[in-house]
């Protein structure tokens, strides 16, 4: 009986060992990702939505409609030269990434780099993180940091995932509501920044 309940827990820790070493990896896939994103100059200005056509895009493979859907928005859509199934575009002045898959169904949108401070202001860096920590507890989106060694910068990116299928009614406005979004959390964030800001110098000041 020993024996049997010592192969279980070893069974059972090598399988936590692993399915921790996994998401470690895919963690750590993805920081490399925000950090090597390339940044796209491309210009974009917004236009009168188009009705959908769905049976238009009803053939369209995910990445193809999310291209064809971002064009309706008057984005000029560039293709990651090492990966096929991402994409770089500019909306209203902000330059996006999306990850697509050969048979998914859903996108990641990322908007990276739109917030750094010095990484040796550790006041900075706190209250940073404290920001992302309270926003990211009543947004749909996915507010998260990295360091830049190099530039001695400490960063701040968003990213969010969603359905995208051509059964989506008006999906050009859907769209435009995913992106719209992620400038509602930036406002969001530079509020709470400055409201941890104030509490911080009025606390100092007693």
């Amino acid at each position: 009986m020993i024996e049997f309940l010592s192969i279980l827990i070893t069974i059972v820790l090598f399988c936590y060992f692993l399915n921790y070493k996994n998401k470690k990896d895919r963690a750590e896939k993805e920081m490399d990702s925000i950090a090597n994103a390339p940044i796209m100059s491309v210009n974009a200005e917004v236009l009168p939505l188009n009705n959908n056509n769905m049976e238009e895009n009803q053939n369209l493979s995910t990445r193809d409609l999310c291209a064809e859907v971002l064009r309706k928005l008057n984005c000029d859509v560039q293709f990651d030269e090492e990966n096929e199934y991402n994409m770089y575009f500019t909306y209203q002045g902000e330059n996006f990434s999306v990850d697509t898959w050969e048979n998914g169904l859903m996108i990641t949108i990322w908007d990276t780099w739109w917030g750094t401070v010095d990484l040796d202001d550790l006041d900075d860096v706190s209250r940073v993180r404290k920001a992302i920590n309270n926003i990211n507890v009543r947004q749909n989106l996915t507010l998260m940091y990295s360091v830049d060694e190099k530039g001695q910068k400490f960063a701040v990116h968003t990213k969010r995932q969603c359905l995208l299928i051509p059964q989506i009614p008006q999906i050009e406005n859907y769209m435009a509501a995913m992106l719209t979004d992620f400038f509602d959390v930036q406002r969001s964030f530079k509020e709470e920044y400055d409201r941890l800001r104030l509490e911080e110098e009025a606390k100092a000041k007693v």
